[in-house]
């Protein structure tokens, strides 16, 4: 029930922060993520793997969709707080998924050629709904844009996970 959860909250707040992104209000995905991140740290078995993977994907999430604008394959509804970077509403999606990758997408820890399967697959879908629903517009052809952020995602994700493992005490 507890992964029942993490995913539907995983769901609004993605949700939120795209929605509220494409209609101007790109704060909502914030205040959305508030409590999913409250609930999930005080509930947590291991919140310090929490802490880690916020940290780690919150900083993926600058790097990798600041990249995009650069290129020009793509710009973001609500740009704050610049045109030339990633915008925090997306960076808060990052956040969001962090939160399940200890939970929902435990499953996938240690899994490197699922994780990137998965990756590609649910990175590549979440933007091209992203873009559907307005929050981003793709300036490159959606045949091409879409699977090259499918591939990102297959190294993003893995190399995520691998990045969260503490090394073994010899």
């Amino acid at each position: 029930m507890k992964n029942f959860s993490n995913i539907v909250a995983f769901q609004g707040v993605w949700f939120a922060s795209v929605l509220g992104a494409a209609h101007g209000y790109p704060w909502i995905g914030a205040v959305a993520l508030l409590p999913f991140l409250l609930w999930q740290l005080g509930s947590s078995s291991d919140p310090g793997y929490d802490l880690r993977a916020l940290l780690v994907m919150g900083a993926a999430g600058l790097a990798i969709d600041s990249i995009y604008p650069i290129l020009g394959s793509l710009s973001y509804s609500s740009p704050w707080p610049s045109s030339g970077f990633a915008p925090a509403w997306l960076v808060v999606m990052w956040l969001n998924l962090a939160l399940t990758m200890n939970h929902s997408l435990r499953w996938l820890r240690r899994r490197y050629l699922l994780a990137a399967l998965f990756g590609s697959t649910g990175g590549a879908l979440s933007y091209w709904a992203g873009a559907r629903l307005g929050a981003m517009q793709l300036h490159w052809p959606t045949s091409t844009i879409i699977p090259l952020i499918g591939l990102i995602w297959a190294v993003a994700l893995p190399a995520t996970y691998r990045a969260l493992e503490r090394p073994e005490r010899t």
